[in-house]
């Protein structure tokens, strides 16, 4: 019987909950929250003190989301000799060598499947595939929120500001969405992703990055006349010893993989030297789905499969001498098309979209 606490009794925490307790061998035993759900949690609240301090707990669950608590209680989770499973991106970007190493050093597993696609099992065969075999490139889109907006915007002529309304009614986006719409949520995502392909720690906050906010209607009709569309897309490629981690706009084809994947799904494809190209595509967020790749990092505690991780220690270089052609406008209007620009060079445009077609 694997024993659960659940740190954060939101969406996901909540259908975690759900899940968990639905199975014969797993039982959630501790819920940690905000005071003010005392008495929705029931005899299951509990504080953060007493669930590091309970013997009989044997996974965390951290479901928080944001870095300086969920920091603390992994990390603490961790020295206290418990397993930890999360899906929150924010603090595996930035922590994740610090997390692995204190695993292995107290001898349990931290692991994070749900941290960069929801319920799409992507990080466990990555892993496992990289092992043996080389990447030679991955793009993908990783956020749901900013595929729903643009999808919209382009099947039902919506201006930028009603399609992000109707991703908030939905609950696809947060009442702040700027980690979504401005890219950072990919670029974390692609940071854990190389790291686990590369063996490498990525620092997130030296991906260049462009996000959606200033795409038009005329932009995505423009794309449209050349049977193409505009998808966010994180690209991961190896350029001799250093990388190309981007996050941006980008023209795909229409048929595509990408040109065709619409509203919150999310879609990938990775290109192995033996084994690719392979694609993952499913929801990306949502409670079931986030829910549900906790859950299968939890079955793999308890049949005690790990991915093959490594070191992280070493920290990479990212690129940031940029390949392919970059369209780039202003607000008033100005366009310009740049080739094989440095990063630096386009973060004085509002809007970059990178031509990712064939």
């Amino acid at each position: 019987m694997l024993r659960i606490a659940i740190l954060g009794y939101g969406v996901v925490g909540k259908g975690v909950d759900e899940i968990a307790s639905s199975l014969s061998d797993m039982k959630v035993t501790r819920i940690f929250d905000r005071p003010v759900l005392k008495d929705t949690i029931g005899p299951r609240f509990s504080s953060l003190e007493d669930i590091l301090a309970d013997k009989d707990i044997d996974v965390v669950c951290e479901c928080m989301g944001g870095d300086a608590l969920p920091y603390t209680a992994i990390t603490a989770a961790l020295k206290a000799q418990k397993h930890v499973v999360t899906s929150n991106k924010e603090t595996v970007s930035k922590h994740l060598d610090e997390y692995l190493t204190l695993a292995s050093s107290n001898g349990v597993s931290f692991q994070f499947e749900a941290s960069c696609m929801g319920g799409v099992p992507l990080l466990y065969p990555l892993t496992n595939i990289s092992s043996f075999d080389k990447m030679t490139k991955f793009e993908g889109i990783l956020n749901g929120t900013s595929n729903y907006i643009l999808s919209q915007m382009e099947e039902n002529s919506l201006s930028y500001d009603l399609a992000l309304k109707g991703a908030q009614e939905k609950g696809f986006a947060e009442s702040d969405p700027s980690a979504d719409v401005l890219g950072i949520d990919t670029k974390r995502k692609i940071s854990i992703i190389s790291s686990i392909i590369y063996k490498k720690t990525f620092n997130p906050e030296e991906v260049p990055c462009f996000g959606i906010a200033g795409i038009t209607a005329d932009m995505l009709e423009e794309a449209k006349k050349e049977n193409a569309t505009i998808r966010l897309i994180g690209s991961i490629k190896k350029l001799g010893d250093e990388y190309e981690l981007f996050v941006a706009p980008t023209l795909v084809n229409k048929n595509s993989l990408f040109g065709q994947n619409a509203n919150e799904t999310n879609a990938i494809s990775a290109y192995f030297s033996k084994n690719g190209p392979l694609s993952f595509q499913g929801p990306g967020a949502g409670r079931y789905p986030t829910a549900a790749a906790i859950v299968q990092d939890l079955e793999r505690i308890l049949s005690n499969g790990q991915a093959p991780l490594g070191s992280l220690k070493e920290k990479a270089k990212i690129a940031l001498a940029l390949k392919g052609k970059f369209v780039c406008y202003t607000k008033d209007g100005f366009k310009e098309v740049k080739e094989n620009p440095m990063a630096s060079d386009l973060v004085k445009y509002d809007v970059v979209i990178k031509d990712g077609r064939l």
